[in-house]
């Protein structure tokens, strides 16, 4: 098992290479008050869990704020979108993320967990039987999403490592760019192109963990086309370079 550690000016994170498709993730983040977020996931589900003091943390969905708060574990599904609030300076979290299809058992929408076993080693195999097995949960639906924004969420969802046009799916849609836009941003707080940009930068911060592309043929597998392009957006969103989170380089500083 390969393990990488990577500090920037905010966090540490280090993971633990498991298979081509798993990864375990540790990090150390430091937060400024007032924090908020907007998580774009990629094509690999998650499952995140900490021990969180009271009034940490609240994710916020269909305009309400769901405190989350003691030991706790948040099953996120692949291209999901999470609105997070942070109360506290300072996290400590783990992840396991897989980027094959999550099993036809699973909760098809973000699910919070009570995890009363904390303590024991959360293994995979662990994570799944609990997961399927778990009474002690409250799934978080989505709600009040526009039909046409749903509808290009679930295009750029397949299809995002393409260029295609706003104008272009408005088309195919039936309605005008502008109020595509509009819906879209309204039903999940980003515009088409930062979801579609973020959700690229997901993905590729995964497959830097597991794969042996070459950044700059990564990027171009993700859509970019302009590397400088990348590495600036990239930094923005992630606070560090792609060139970090090359594994087998230890304990990088930014």
């Amino acid at each position: 098992m390969n393990w990488m550690k990577v500090k920037s000016e905010n966090y540490t994170h280090e993971f633990h290479y498991l298979s081509a498709n798993e990864i375990f993730f540790d990090r150390k983040q430091k937060y400024c008050p007032g924090y908020e977020e907007i998580d774009v996931y990629g094509g690999f589900w998650s499952f995140l869990f900490a021990k969180l003091p009271e009034g940490s943390v609240t994710i916020c969905i269909n305009n309400k704020d769901v405190s989350v708060s003691g030991a706790i574990g948040v099953f996120i599904p692949a291209h999901a979108v999470v609105h997070w609030k942070i109360n506290s300076p300072f996290l400590h979290w783990f992840a396991y993320s897989n980027r094959l299809p999550a099993d036809d058992n699973f909760p098809k929408d973000l699910t919070l967990f009570s995890l009363p076993n904390f303590e024991k080693e959360i293994s995979p195999e662990w994570i799944r039987e609990f997961i399927v097995k778990s009474s002690d949960k409250l799934v978080l639906s989505q709600m009040h999403i526009n039909p046409y924004a749903k509808k290009l969420k679930t295009l750029l969802d397949k299809d995002y490592k393409l260029n295609t046009s706003l104008q272009s799916y408005a088309l195919g849609l039936g309605i005008s760019k502008e109020w595509l836009i509009k819906y879209f941003k309204k039903s999940y707080g980003l515009t088409p192109i930062n979801y579609r940009n973020r959700k690229r930068l997901m993905d590729t911060l995964f497959a830097l963990h597991v794969d042996k592309e070459k950044i700059v043929d990564l990027s171009h597998d993700m859509g970019f086309q302009d590397l400088k392009h990348f590495n600036a957006l990239f930094k923005k969103v992630i606070s560090a370079l792609p060139s970090q989170f090359l594994p087998g380089k230890l304990a990088l500083e930014y």
